[in-house]
Order: structure tokens, then sequence, then C-alpha cells
């Protein structure tokens, strides 16, 4: 059992185009116009929340502007050994009451098979030693559903292994509707 006191939620997906990010960048501004203070951190190789808060940053629309105030602080790692040093400066500030209240993490699109080889494994391993949450955002067709129960199998041996099976809540959530499709034409 974690000492923290601020709060943590990794996204992950199986399957790439489920909302993973947008979900993610919605729950931090959520979590912002509330008055709590958050970090997102990009941990996936494509840089999705990167190129995000690159393109509200650096936009000429009027309307894009009025996101500037509610971004969250970001960071981008893109190894194991950076998020480690990162979660060593984030547990500083918190014991000098002067860290984040929320902490989000978005991860790769695929792991992988297997959880103990590879550096996108090593990264969400890493990302499991700290989070509270992980969240699986799914679309309703077969694959992403098929896909979804694999990674929950893989994400609970992972959790077993690091003994917190019993500390992080897994959900997986059904992120949005396809009006033209249903999982029973499928």
């Amino acid at each position: 059992m974690t000492n923290r006191t601020r709060r943590s939620i990794a996204l992950v997906s199986e399957k790439g185009g489920t909302g993973k990010t947008t979900t993610l960048i919605n729950l931090a501004q959520a979590v912002r116009m509330l008055g709590s203070s958050c970090l997102i951190i990009d941990c996936d190789p494509q840089a999705s929340v990167s190129s995000w808060f690159q393109l509200v940053e650096n936009s000429t629309d009027n309307s894009m502007k009025k996101y500037t105030n509610l971004l969250p602080h970001q960071e981008t790692v893109r190894t194991a050994d950076e998020l480690r040093a990162l979660h060593e400066q984030l547990d500083a500030l918190e014991a000098n009451n002067d860290g984040y209240d929320w902490v989000f993490y978005d991860l790769a699109g695929y792991v992988g098979e297997n959880l103990d080889y590879g550096s996108q494994a090593e990264m969400l391993i890493e990302v499991m030693r700290y989070t509270d949450c992980l969240l699986t955002p799914i679309i309703p067709d077969p694959f992403t559903v098929l896909q979804a129960l694999k990674a929950t199998k893989k994400f609970n041996d992972a959790l077993v292994k690091l003994n917190r099976i019993d500390e992080v809540k897994c959900f997986t959530v059904l992120n949005r509707i396809r009006i033209s499709e249903s999982i029973s034409k499928q």
C-alpha cells in the first residue's frame, strides 16, 4: 500500500483507435476545472498527448485558446528509466506538500503478448507500480472486446506479480457507440 496522497489513472488499451488519449485529456481537463492540480505523463511512442498540447498551444484559432488555461502540466517519457526518475521527483514534491493531486498516464496502444519483454511492457510495469487505476476504453466491436479481455488477464497477472492486485482498480469502459454498427451485426 502506498502512502501517497496523489491519485493516478493509467489509460491502457490493446488496440488503437479506442479514444484512449482523448479520454485521458478530457479527464485531466475535468480535474483541472474542479480546481485540482494534475500532470499528464505521455508514455505512448506515438506521442499523441504531446501532439495535442502542441496543437492547442500553437493554434491561432481563438476557440482553441480557451483550453490553454485548463491545460494540465505535461511530461513526455520514452523509457522506464525516465519514468522512474520522474516518479522520484514526484515523490520528492509530494514530501514537501508541493505535488500534484492527480497523475494521468497515457500508455502505448499495444503492449504485446508478454509483459515480461519489451520496452512498452517495461513501461507498463513501471506505471503499475504507481497507479491506482487502470482504465481501458473500448469501442463496441468484437475485436476490441476480445483484445480488452486478453489485456485484462495480462494486467491482472502482472498486478499479482507486483503484489498490487488489491490496490489497483481495473475498469473497462465503453467509450463510444457507433450508430451505424452494432455488435450483433458483426
